[in-house]
């Protein structure tokens, strides 16, 4: 079991410490390094609001912050020339914590090649469909995807598939609402042994980050389709 005051304060540490090192690579002209050191701000308060939120403690001080360093990342981005290319799954994590509190994230495209060359290549393809939901978009490539979820029987396709299902861009058969979030909770769970994964971002819930951090994703979907009903994972603010 992760120790949750020294997490939280390796994370604090790291964003007190983020201001100085972005004034440092702005001195020396690092503007790439400055750009990556916004995305790591930004996903640091996110990390420290998922902590708190499955502690039981509001995150809503720590999501509004890390949605803020996003737009001045994009307003840094906008004004210099940077050569910065913004990808990664961080984007999705951000696509989902900031829907939470009503902002919209400008998700980085993602082609064929970066999909097929990613260790975990459904679940690349499978997060960006979602984020691109959550703000009402579907990518080109959705035929492709529903391919993939209905041919796999791993837990990644397994989870996914319950995710879109609650948004309704898959059939759910005879389950309603309220019993595919029981699936999806029990998911969730799964996901601590299963070693897909292991090599994972820890907000995919692998090992002690299973029972340290909330169904982010499981959330932004409730949110969006305004369930009401009670889950650890739920955004209650």
């Amino acid at each position: 079991m992760l120790n949750y005051d020294w997490c939280t304060s390796l994370l604090l540490d790291a964003i007190a410490d983020y201001p100085v090192v972005i004034r440092g690579k702005l001195d020396r002209g690092q503007l790439a390094d400055v750009a990556a050191s916004y995305e790591g701000l930004a996903k640091s308060y996110v990390d420290l609001g998922l902590f708190k939120w499955r502690h039981g403690e509001e995150p809503v001080a720590e999501f509004e912050a890390g949605y803020n360093t996003l737009i001045e990342m994009e307003t840094f981005l906008a004004r210099d020339t940077t050569g910065y290319k913004k990808s990664g799954p961080q984007w999705d994590l951000f696509a989902r914590a900031f829907s939470l509190i009503g902002g919209a994230v400008d998700i980085p495209p993602i082609s064929a090649e970066e999909i097929e060359e990613d260790e975990a290549p459904q679940l690349v393809a499978y997060g960006h469909c979602l984020s691109l939901a959550l703000q009402d978009q579907m990518p080109n490539d959705w035929q492709i995807v529903q391919r993939w979820l209905g041919s796999g029987p791993r837990l990644v396709d397994r989870s996914y598939a319950t995710y879109f299902m609650l948004l309704g861009l898959l059939p759910g058969g005879s389950e309603d609402s309220d019993a595919l979030v029981v699936r999806a909770e029990r998911n969730w769970i799964k996901r601590k042994t299963d070693r897909y994964f292991a090599p994972l971002p820890v907000h995919e819930g692998y090992g002690d980050y299973n029972e340290a951090y909330p169904d982010v994703t499981l959330a932004a979907v409730l949110k969006k389709i305004d369930w009401t009903g009670k889950s650890i994972h739920r955004w209650n603010w």
